[in-house]
């Protein structure tokens, strides 16, 4: 695999200086002043800003707050990206294009923006305050309460109030078209991805067989691709996204044919992509399959082979050129003493005692570690706990430590959910600063549950390990690594 990707690196070559010269010439900085009027505000951050709507690569940019309360961030930038800006316990979406240089002003949780750029932004905010940003569109099929006859209709209401939103904010303050096109497609696709997973989620939260579920016209419209492709929306990462998640739900109902029980697992997802996906569209949804095969140290040799054939646009090229050069990276980790990364990565105990990643492996010398990386926000994080336990009680009396590190701030409360959940009070530790933390961000881990198995002499063994669920073949690598006789 390896010479197979180090032999592929050279056809992209043409289209990554494609890209970067379209990018240079693209280039800016934005610029953003500020102050913080109340509250004891050491920085202001700029989050999860992404502006590539394939990659799940996200960056930060913070900033100190001065004597006088004033801040200033720089951010290169060569196309629009979206984010949050945070100030203390507060944070707002926040948009950005290249041209943008404007002024914020901060008062515990309201904001207010001046200057070039500011208009979208404002409207972001209005959007919050009236209770119809992008978190009040989820806030509904989190709940699961609503009937999916009667959610339709409400979600559909939710949307088209926006769009007029938009249309009116617009015209009277001269947003940007690049950011209302992007807003009208991320609307849509938020919407689409709504209709498409809530009989799941519904019948989930209600414990209701989902073939039973009486569903309306709209469910079965966006049942079918036809009504959900359109090359305009892939400026919307959502939109990507809500096709990646489709191709999982139509591969489930094709695995039931005659003619496709007889393939491979992966035979319905290459059949869609390469059959039924054309355009810009079929690009964007194969590199995104690329990207997130690489980033799980895989890689879909099919889609790799087709993509290969069709490429032709720049972002798509250099996000599947990027997770390449990332993969080989991280493969050369394996088996190799931990990088700076890994052991300058800042961590908590549970009583706030602070250590780093590499003083933590140092208290594990001479035992194979599992390592845990959740949080107690995690539905499939939990879930797996009590699996968990199963494995390390077969595990007993082998140099074997399980260890969980969360991403989630904690205070005293919490850790103690933290045990209850876990079914342990032992080897449990913080991430102090979360995703941002320093391998998490080399690793391009942005999701949880991850684990990792490191060896006898803190060496990384294998950086996307099967969960605990997986529990003979998890057994097995573990067993063998306690058993092996390391140099130590």
């Amino acid at each position: 695999l390896n010479q197979i990707i180090t032999m592929e690196k050279l056809i992209f070559t043409l289209g990554l200086l494609f890209y970067t010269l379209f990018a240079f010439s693209q280039k800016d900085t934005v610029v953003i002043k500020g102050k913080v009027h109340s509250g004891n505000i050491e920085n202001v951050k700029i989050e999860w800003l992404k502006d590539n709507p394939i990659s799940d690569i996200s960056k930060t940019f913070s900033t100190p707050v001065n004597n006088n309360s004033e801040f200033l961030l720089k951010i290169p930038l060569s196309r629009l990206a979206t984010g949050r800006i945070t100030a203390g316990n507060f944070y707002h979406n926040i948009c950005l294009l290249p041209s943008d240089n404007f002024y914020v002003d901060i008062d515990a949780d309201t904001i207010k923006y001046t200057g070039q750029g500011a208009n979208k932004n404002s409207f972001l905010y209005f959007l919050e305050t009236k209770g119809f940003s992008d978190a009040s569109f989820y806030n509904e099929t989190n709940e699961g309460k609503l009937l999916p006859k009667d959610f339709a209709p409400k979600m559909a209401k939710f949307r088209d109030r926006r769009i007029e939103l938009i249309n009116s904010y617009s015209n009277k303050y001269q947003i940007e078209s690049e950011f209302t096109n992007y807003f009208l497609a991320e609307n849509q696709a938020i919407y689409t991805n709504l209709i498409i997973t809530y009989p799941q989620h519904y019948s989930y939260f209600n414990k209701i067989k989902e073939d039973s579920l009486e569903l309306t016209s709209e469910y079965f419209r966006y049942n079918q691709l036809a009504n959900i492709v359109n090359d305009k929306f892939t400026i919307s990462g959502t939109y990507i996204y809500l096709l990646r998640e489709f191709l999982f739900k139509k591969s489930d109902e094709m695995r039931k044919r005659d003619d496709i029980k007889k393939l491979s697992y992966f035979a319905p997802f290459h059949i869609i992509m390469i059959d039924s996906l054309k355009g810009k569209t079929q690009e964007y949804v194969m590199a995104k399959w690329l990207c997130t095969d690489l980033s799980r140290d895989n890689l879909d040799t099919v889609i790799y082979d087709n993509f290969k054939k069709i490429a032709k646009d720049p972002m798509a090229i250099n996000s599947v050129k990027m997770a390449i050069d990332k993969y080989n990276q991280k493969r050369a980790l394996i088996n190799q003493p931990l990088n700076d990364e890994f052991i300058h990565t800042a961590l908590e105990d549970t009583i706030g005692n602070k250590l780093s990643f590499g003083k933590l492996m140092e208290l594990y010398k001479g035992k194979v570690v599992y390592l845990d990386i959740w949080g107690l926000g995690c539905g499939p994080c939990r879930a797996a706990m009590p699996a968990s336990k199963k494995l390390k009680e077969k595990l007993t009396g082998k140099p074997i430590e399980f260890v969980y590190l969360t991403v989630e701030w904690m205070n005293k409360k919490r850790w103690d959910e933290a045990f209850k959940v876990s079914l342990t009070n032992k080897n449990h530790f913080l991430l102090s600063d979360g995703f941002d933390s320093k391998f998490l961000k080399f690793m391009e881990i942005n999701w949880v549950p991850c684990y990792m198995i490191f060896d006898k002499e803190g060496k990384l063994i294998n950086f996307n390990a099967q969960g605990p669920w997986d529990e003979y073949g998890l057994e097995k690598q573990l067993t063998e690594l306690a058993e092996k006789n390391n140099a130590l």
